[in-house]
């Protein structure tokens, strides 16, 4: 039983339907184009953005934009924090009840900006030397898992008694979606 909920859990799905925003696109270009599929609940918004920036890449206006960290979503004029799993920015703000006997929820709808970035709302995201922005990014999300350890067990040792390597792994595995099945 505990390997099916940590299996469905792993394996969770959103099906999403991004568009560009329209101060950020080749004129004309963004209502028409759109990002459909689906984001992993446990995954992360600043994992997934190489990929939706691929995608629209050739809609940007500003080329040059493409290289920076500046990128966010919003969803209803609320940005969406990129430090939450997609799962609980889902959750929380569309209200969506994952217990609840409703049927799956329609396409989450988001929009991706650049331009006017919510630092009061979002923290921001280094801009490159990618080295730093990928270190940044991991110990932040480390300090996150000493967060949650600490509210779950009223202690964060668990968590900063991994070794560099592991915590490093630990990291790997949520960049890389990596899981291990023989568990």
């Amino acid at each position: 039983m505990t390997s099916e909920i940590v299996s469905r859990i792993w394996e969770g799905r959103i099906p999403v339907r991004i568009g560009l925003s329209a101060r950020d696109s080749q004129q004309g270009l963004a209502p028409s184009v759109f990002y459909c599929g689906t984001l992993r609940r446990n995954g992360y918004i600043h994992v997934v953005l190489p990929l939706l920036l691929r995608f629209f890449a050739p809609f940007v206006e500003d080329s040059s934009a493409l290289k920076r960290d500046d990128w966010w979503l919003e969803f209803e004029d609320v940005p969406v924090k990129w430090n939450w799993p997609i799962g609980v920015s889902f959750d929380v703000m569309t209200g969506f009840d994952p217990s609840n006997a409703e049927p799956e929820p329609q396409a989450w709808e988001l929009t991706l900006h650049h331009k006017d970035y919510p630092a009061e709302y979002i923290v921001p995201i280094l801009t490159p030397p990618p080295s730093v922005r990928n270190q940044f990014l991991e110990d932040y999300w480390i300090n996150q898992m000493k967060e949650a350890c600490f509210i779950l067990t009223g202690s964060a040792k668990p968590i900063m008694n991994l070794s560099r390597a592991n915590s490093a792994n630990f990291w790997k595995s949520v960049e890389n979606r990596k899981f291990p099945r023989d568990h």
